[in-house]
């Protein structure tokens, strides 16, 4: 037969059964919330990686987007330094293919194709001088100089080497404008 004490042993471990089944099912609880608040955790930290991925993918994007403009504004300025340079090369081809005047040419027309020649390559009117004189004969070099000082302009040199062939402005213009009015 039992006796007392095995009904407290059997009472005991009845109660103790029901305190370690709370035990555990709040320990249960514990972990359950545990987990719940580690995958929170974990869960932030995707975000803050995903947002600092896109974060880091505009900075890169925004580089790729000013590499871009700084290649093509580099395309560009070395294009527009090829077309500056081919401009230059036609410009001296032209110039180079001046001949220079004779003395037993006529002097107005050779300064109608001059003129347009450096219209055409646009050169600065200061440089028609020291553009013309080389083209020039000696001869006619010495007598323009007793009629102009070196440092006078084109239009100046121009009126001088019309007086020293013997035609003045005015009957260069004249027939110039017979010339033209004839042709239209």
């Amino acid at each position: 037969m039992s006796t007392g004490h095995d009904c407290e042993n059997i009472c005991g471990g009845i109660g103790k059964s029901d305190k370690d089944k709370a035990e555990r099912a709040e320990e249960e609880v514990r972990s359950r919330e545990i987990n719940r608040l580690a995958e929170e955790a974990e869960c932030q930290r995707e975000a803050q990686m995903a947002e600092m991925e896109q974060i880091e993918q505009l900075h890169r994007d925004e580089a790729q987007e000013r590499e871009e403009k700084r290649r093509a504004d580099e395309k560009k300025r070395i294009q527009e330094d090829r077309e500056y340079r081919q401009r230059l090369s036609d410009r001296k081809d032209k110039l180079a293919g001046l001949i220079g005047f004779q003395e037993r040419g006529d002097l107005p027309p050779y300064l109608d194709k001059f003129e347009y020649l450096m219209r055409t390559c646009e050169v600065d009117e200061e440089e028609w001088v020291d553009k013309l004189h080389p083209k020039l004969p000696e001869r006619l070099c010495a007598r323009v100089r007793t009629l102009v000082d070196d440092n006078e302009g084109y239009v100046e040199l121009k009126g001088a080497l019309l007086m020293a062939v013997g035609e003045t402005v005015a009957e260069y213009g004249s027939r110039l404008f017979s010339i033209t009015s004839e042709t239209f």
